[in-house]
């Protein structure tokens, strides 16, 4: 799976905003895949929120449980990669 979500970020070709609770099961996969993507030179932004619920599945359900968290980022990265 590690080795896929690498190739595809090697070949994506449009910004990739990764959004993760801080309880996430892992927010391991986007730390890498970030730091790929920097080396590559592709735009992209990671970030990471506050816990949202108490246990990883909660965490993991964050962009359905806290739209309100991420919703004006996913809006303020659109904006700043579109004309």
């Amino acid at each position: 799976m590690r080795a896929r979500l690498e190739a595809a970020a090697s070949r994506t070709v449009v910004p990739v905003f990764f959004l993760f609770a801080a309880n996430d099961y892992s927010v391991t996969p986007g730390r890498v895949l970030a730091a790929d993507m920097e080396r590559l030179g592709k735009p992209h932004l990671l970030t990471i929120y506050p816990p949202v619920g108490r246990t990883s599945a909660e965490g993991h359900s964050f962009v359905h449980l806290r739209i309100s968290a991420w919703e004006q980022d996913v809006f303020a990265v659109l904006a700043s990669h579109m004309k």
